[in-house]
């Protein structure tokens, strides 16, 4: 099943919330006109040995920022969940939290709870991240026929990192640096119809935008 696929199946008959516009954006909006959004990365899965625990900490941080700047809105609390197997030392720990303390300073995002158990293999890092604003949100579905598409920073840089093992590309595959005040700037001057955070490339996620 294809990830929409499994969001509907799970989603269906759900009792969701009253203001919500259609399962599939980048956040959830919530009452008080907050928004939420939530990412996990699993070892093996997200990411490997090409990455530090500094790198997921950071990276971590980075792609749930970048979901709230795709809303137009600037990310301002986090939550994390972690799973950690019995193999990761506290060396391990240590340089995660370095990264992701990194992050969290370098836009200003106030970590206010969680929960860390343990797990059998792999490292799973959940976070959930939040902001606050009273500015439109900029949704997916308002894309309109003729719309002309723009996109930011240069495509396909962490795949080179990630397939070929590109230096320059594995450099934005360890530490992206998503365009969080831009996307905050954007919503707030109002000129974009819809955006999206495009972190499973500009084709799955073009298609999505052109379905909604």
């Amino acid at each position: 099943m294809k990830e929409l696929d499994i969001i509907h199946e799970l989603t269906k008959g759900c009792n969701l919330a009253p203001k919500m516009n259609g399962v599939g954006d980048d956040c959830a909006l919530l009452q008080g006109n907050g928004i939420v959004t939530t990412d996990t990365m699993v070892e093996g899965v997200h990411f490997d040995d090409r990455l530090s625990p500094s790198d997921v900490g950071w990276k971590l941080v980075a792609v749930n920022a970048s979901d709230i700047a795709a809303m137009g809105r600037y990310p301002s609390w986090a939550t994390l969940n972690l799973t950690l197997p019995k193999a990761k030392n506290k060396d391990w720990l240590i340089e995660f939290s370095k990264g992701m303390r990194s992050a969290l300073s370098e836009w200003d995002i106030s970590l206010v709870g969680g929960d860390v158990v343990r797990g059998h293999k792999h490292v799973v890092a959940s976070m959930t991240m939040g902001a606050f604003g009273r500015k439109k949100l900029v949704w997916q579905h308002e894309a309109a026929v003729k719309n002309t598409i723009w996109v930011t920073g240069y495509l396909g840089e962490a795949a080179a990192g990630f397939f070929d093992k590109n230096e320059e590309g594995l450099k934005w595959l360890r530490r992206p640096y998503p365009p969080i005040e831009f996307g905050h700037n954007l919503g707030n001057i109002g000129i974009a119809t819809s955006m999206i955070d495009i972190s499973d490339g500009l084709h799955q996620d073009l298609t999505r935008l052109c379905m909604r």
